[in-house]
């Protein structure tokens, strides 16, 4: 992981291997929480201060079924 607008304010996690991802969802099916565990039971969690909307989840707009 790589968060930060500037090479300055940049912190970068590394997970190597990892086994397990988990998404908590509010109950308007935004991303709030991401939780990962590595092979080594290394255990990260990503928690966003705005909760994201399902299809803007890593940068990408899903398009939506009319």
């Amino acid at each position: 992981m790589s968060l930060g607008n500037t090479p300055e304010d940049r912190v970068t996690h590394t997970i190597t291997d990892r086994t397990r991802l988990w998404l908590e969802q509010t109950s308007r099916g935004q991303t709030e929480l991401w939780r990962l565990k590595s092979a080594d039971e290394v255990k990260t969690w990503l928690r966003f201060r705005s909760a994201l909307p399902a299809e803007l989840v890593d940068r990408v707009v899903l398009e939506k079924s009319s």
